[in-house]
């Protein structure tokens, strides 16, 4: 984002509308603004409640509404979006107001719900790529509905994926049409991807090592491998090895590693930091149970997208990583259908409004849920880098306008506006006994050094006279104010 503001380009693979998005927030908020930030990111989560609460009252009903609505909004993963500035704060009301948009005008014209829900899947797709994993489903899914009448639903599905791209590559138009580059290059800036970094960054130690020494690390990789191990140590790392294009890329081993990813990722489903814990799988099996029962497409379609986005990362891209939050959205409405269609009863037996004791419940839930969130939130607070990165961007403060800083620290050009690069010391181990340490120095234009070992520095410092050290930081206690150290109290 600071990259946008200051040049004008984007440079990332992902949130190519995000980005200029929020870029337009720093006339009001700086970049050490972390509550300002914090506030921006939950205000568009929470505004994003709306359109998902006409959705699901155009499925369903109000109570169904409401029940999931509560329940999403404090669910554990909604809340770390509301937290982390990474678009899905963005993202994520675009997708709502692309359902709530298509069920409206779905009723009364096909081609007009295709039309108006492609340009809003493109805002979401532009807003963050992953929720491109959903074209496949999305158009089978809608073509399968309509097989009565499959060639109008073909153009439709059609109309609605070309719009969708269309709008997905506008926010890169004008960075294409500036360029100096080939045809097929600029046809690259507008397709998914990385435009200006090509490497896969986040497969590497740090971008030097992606960009300059990735055959050293591709070989290291390989070494490691070919060491007598264990079948779990041969297995870790192998979805990285695959996505670098490295050992047995063979249908087997895709295969395996595919596996291997989906099955680690089904725990982390019944977690309580993800979806609530085994309190709320309760009412979210009950909840699946009665829509396979009574709504069986819509079952079959949620299911379909969470098991088809699974299978996308898993065995097409190799993440490890857990994406609850593209779908998390269906398990709130699973449980709320639940909560629904299982209380009557007990409403006739106590002589008690149904309504009554799904809203009883509802905050039942919710504040279990908030318990959940307080505990992650109070070991986030407890092991807080925040008060170390603010006391280095201070250090960092009094430095010249065209400095820039090597440093082991991920993330410092989010607390300064001091440019910084991310060297691990290990790379710079490396580096310094290689004797290249100048020359990659140089690639980045470093003219200062923080955070690295004594020794490294010495060693820096002997062959470049020119590259100053930052002295080391104790981090400081943050000034608060009492009702803050209140809640913060609270919270803990």
């Amino acid at each position: 984002m600071k990259y946008f503001v200051e040049t004008g380009l984007i440079h990332a693979k992902d949130g190519r509308l995000a980005i200029p998005f929020f870029a337009i927030f720093h006339n009001i908020l700086n970049w050490q603004n972390l509550l300002g930030w914090a506030v921006l990111n939950a205000c568009l989560l929470a505004a994003g409640l709306l359109p998902f609460w006409y959705s699901v009252r155009r499925l369903f009903n109000q109570a169904v509404a409401w029940g999931a609505v509560a329940l999403l909004s404090v669910l554990p993963f909604y809340w770390h979006e509301a937290l982390h500035l990474n678009y899905y704060s963005l993202a994520l009301p675009l997708l709502f107001a692309t359902f709530a948009a298509f069920l409206h005008v779905y009723p009364r014209s096909f081609l007009s719900a295709a039309i108006i829900s492609g340009l809003l899947f493109g805002l979401t797709i532009a807003a963050k790529d992953v929720f491109i994993l959903f074209f496949p489903w999305l158009v089978f899914a809608y073509v399968w509905a309509h097989r009565s009448r499959w060639k109008p639903a073909v153009l439709e599905a059609s109309i609605f994926c070309i719009l969708a791209g269309l709008v997905y590559m506008v926010p890169m138009v004008p960075q294409a049409i500036q360029t100096d580059a080939s045809l097929t290059e600029k046809l690259q800036i507008l397709l998914p991807g990385a435009p200006y970094d090509p490497a896969n960054v986040e497969f590497y130690p740090d971008p030097y090592t992606a960009h300059y020494d990735s055959e050293w690390y591709d070989q290291k990789i390989l070494k490691e491998k070919q060491v007598d191990t264990s079948v779990l140590e041969q297995m870790k790392g192998r979805n990285r090895m695959l996505t670098l294009g490295l050992g047995d890329g063979g249908v087997l081993s895709r295969l395996s590693v595919g596996s291997w990813l989906f099955l680690n990722t089904v725990p982390k489903f019944f977690l309580q930091s993800t979806l609530g814990g085994g309190v709320l799988w309760l009412f979210y099996v009950a909840g699946f149970a009665v829509l396979f029962r009574t709504r069986r497409q819509f079952f079959w379609y949620g299911i379909g997208l969470v098991l088809s986005t699974e299978f996308i990362i898993r065995f097409g891209l190799y993440y490890q990583r857990i994406h609850i939050m593209n779908y998390g959205w269906l398990f709130a409405i699973a449980a709320a259908v639940g909560l629904n269609a299982l209380l009557p009863s007990a409403g006739q037996a106590l002589k008690i409004r149904r309504s009554t004791i799904v809203c009883a419940l509802v905050v039942l839930l919710g504040l279990q849920l908030v318990q959940t969130n307080r505990q992650i939130f109070a070991e986030e607070y407890a092991r807080s880098i925040v008060p170390h990165r603010l006391a280095v961007a201070e250090a960092m403060h009094d430095l010249p306008p065209n400095a820039v800083v090597a440093a082991p620290i991920t993330q410092l050009s989010l607390f300064s506006d001091t440019e910084t690069v991310y060297f691990q010391q290990s790379t710079i181990d490396r580096l310094l006994a290689r004797g290249d340490i100048e020359d990659a120095f140089a690639v980045y234009r470093v003219s200062h050094i923080f955070g690295y070992t004594a020794s490294s520095t010495a060693k820096m410092r002997a062959q470049m006279p020119r590259i100053r050290a930052i002295s080391s930081v104790e981090p400081k206690l943050l000034h608060v104010t009492p009702w803050m150290n209140y809640i913060l109290h609270l919270i803990r």
